[in-house]
């Protein structure tokens, strides 16, 4: 069974996470406003991906999970155009249902 507390912590430390862990391209950290629309392209990524397969898109198109609010987008980057995401890799819950 899931424990609320523990997924609180989880979503508190990926937060602080993802303040700290900006991705940095051409050796120069990207702005914040730069950093959300890469993760709005990882979203992208996932549909592009979905569309040249012709499978559905599980993915919720905020990038995050509706059980947990992990940052889908920020795990699994630039894999999103080679993978089919199909559930949370932090508390794996499906999003196929």
């Amino acid at each position: 069974m899931i424990d609320i507390e523990d997924i609180l912590t989880e979503k508190k430390m990926d937060q602080e996470r993802d303040k700290k862990n900006a991705p940095v391209v051409n050796e120069d950290v990207l702005t914040e406003k730069e950093y959300e629309k890469y993760l709005w392209d990882c979203v992208d990524m996932q549909r592009e991906y979905c569309t040249e397969h012709t499978i559905p898109m599980f993915m919720p198109s905020s990038g995050r999970c509706n059980i947990c609010g992990c940052d889908i987008r920020d795990w699994y980057q630039d894999t999103l155009r080679e993978y089919y995401i199909t559930g949370c890799p932090r508390c794996h819950s499906t999003f196929c249902d």
